[in-house]
């Protein structure tokens, strides 16, 4: 695939290219800029970077996630998290540590995500929520992913959400586990639903967003 996108666009710094798209590949689900990408890689330019990934997102490769601001502006020009379309060609061309499974996890549900065609931003102010869903222009759930939830990033984790409901004044939102259920019900009622990743895959969409 790499050597058609090189094709197509007539690109000239291959190596370059070919080292973005497997830097890419190998920190999936990680903040990303085009300055730092630039200063990492030793890429002539930030305009560059940004064309390089816009040819993979073209192709289908990679898609961007954005912060979620009401200004279009602004959330091009912030951070962004890189997703990949596929965990097993990931696996096959990238380093894999035993620590991806929580990537992997979290990568599975925005490609599921944009299956149902489901609009998806992050949430980050002091706190980050991995997916915020948005429908009609209004934010209608927020979503943690976390491949084990334990003693040490449960409140983390809970922290992440219950900032995405005070922002987006919602009742309820959703932590995903690789295979955890339960719910956690704050002091004020609203609730923490942790669901399964097989059964949100295998629920309707928004049932639990």
């Amino acid at each position: 695939m790499g050597s058609i996108i090189i094709s197509r666009y007539k690109l000239k710094e291959v190596k370059q290219f070919k080292q973005l798209s497997h830097y890419l590949f190998s920190n999936f689900t990680s903040d990303i800029s085009y300055n730092s990408l630039k200063n990492i890689l030793g890429i002539k330019s930030p305009v560059s970077v940004k064309n390089y990934i816009g040819y993979l997102e073209e192709s289908y490769m990679v898609f961007e996630l954005f912060k979620y601001d009401y200004s279009l502006k602004q959330q091009h020009i912030r951070q962004k998290k890189i997703y990949i379309i596929d965990n097993g060609i990931r696996n096959s061309i990238a380093f894999r540590f035993s620590s991806d499974n929580g990537k992997l996890l979290e990568n599975l549900v925005f490609l599921e995500y944009k299956r149902r065609g489901i609009e998806v931003y992050m949430h980050r102010n002091k706190t980050e929520c991995d997916f915020i869903v948005e429908d009609k222009q209004k934010i209608i759930s927020a979503v943690q992913v976390c491949y084990n939830l334990n003693e040490n990033n449960k409140k983390r984790e809970m922290r992440g959400a219950i900032t995405a409901m005070d922002c987006y004044n919602l009742n309820s939102s959703s932590i995903l586990t690789y295979n955890q259920s339960g719910t956690e019900t704050l002091t004020d009622g609203r609730v923490i639903v942790i669901i399964p990743v097989w059964k949100w895959l295998t629920s309707p969409p928004f049932l639990f967003s």
